[in-house]
Formats: C-alpha cells, sequence, structure tokens
C-alpha cells in the first residue's frame, strides 16, 4: 500500500527560522490522510514578515509546535485543521497597552484554522483574556468578513472587525 508513510525527523528553514517537522499519511476508506508535528523556537523579529515599527519593539523568542491534519476525500474537496501552540514568555513587547509586555510573562498562544479550499475560520487566544475569531472566503479578491477582538475587559464588550483587501 503506498498511502501508508511515515517520516523520520526533518529540518527545514521556514521564514528564516529553523523548524523541525515529520509527517505520515493514511490511505482510509474515504480519503487520504495527512498529517504533520511542527515545532521551533523562533525569534519573531527575524522572520522578515513585521512591519519595521512592529519589528523594532519587540524581542526575544517563541516555542512553538503546531499539528495539521490534512484529509483529501476521494470523491470530494479537501479539508485542513491546522493548531499552533505556543508561549509567549520570553518575548519582550514595547508596543502600546495592552500588547506591551516583560519577558518572564507567561501568555501562552493557541491559533486555529479549520478549512477547505473556499474558506476557513481562525479562532485564539493568547492568555485568558484576549480571543480572535475570523471566517475567511478564500477568492481573487480577499473579503474576510467580519469577526471579532475579545479583549477580556470587565465591559464584556468586544471589538468588530472587517477586513477588505
Amino acid at each position: 500500500m503506498n498511502g501508508a508513510l511515515k517520516s523520520g525527523p526533518l529540518t527545514a528553514n521556514w521564514f528564516n527560522q529553523p523548524l523541525n517537522l515529520d509527517f505520515s499519511t493514511t490511505e482510509g476508506a474515504k480519503a487520504y490522510q495527512v498529517a504533520v508535528n511542527l515545532n521551533g523556537n523562533w525569534q519573531p523579529t527575524r522572520m522578515g514578515v513585521l512591519p519595521s515599527p512592529l519589528n523594532d519593539a519587540l524581542s526575544g523568542s517563541v516555542t512553538w509546535n503546531g499539528k495539521v491534519g490534512i484529509d483529501l476525500p476521494y470523491h470530494a474537496g479537501a479539508t485542513y485543521n491546522i493548531e499552533l501552540n505556543g508561549d509567549l514568555r520570553n518575548v519582550s513587547s514595547h508596543l502600546p497597552s495592552p500588547l506591551n509586555k516583560p519577558a518572564g510573562e507567561a501568555i501562552p498562544v493557541h491559533i486555529n484554522a479549520d478549512g477547505n479550499l473556499k474558506s476557513f475560520a481562525l479562532t485564539g487566544s493568547a492568555g485568558s483574556k484576549n480571543h480572535f475569531k475570523q471566517p475567511l472566503v478564500i477568492k481573487s479578491e480577499t473579503d474576510a468578513g467580519s469577526g471579532y477582538l475579545d479583549d477580556g475587559q470587565p465591559d464584556n464588550s468586544a471589538t468588530a472587525c472587517s477586513t477588505r483587501r
């Protein structure tokens, strides 16, 4: 059977950072499945994607791990789930509140994307008080729809977000 593959530990470079990964595949009754495990200890300022003012306000590193699950049904479209977890304990931020923090302060981060080739839902949290949720539609001109950012303040208000390109 060609569908049952399992890699050993692999290393790569992604966003100018070292990446550790492994993968496995399974040929199921209804779908071909791919599972990828990822981890790294990245310095956000070395990624090369942050705007200069943001890059200049950060220092330190983030230890993180992730899992990617892809289902390739034999008679339907692909679906995927991406889960990333990390901790901002070793990151220092000199951004305005509520994004400022000293190194040593633990802030667990969880990001999840569930979707298919047409759309996905992006959800996540940073610490126990900050949460976000954003549905995204994939098309030639991105219309991200609307979502929310909850800062955990006692007034129970959430900031509505709408993004168009």
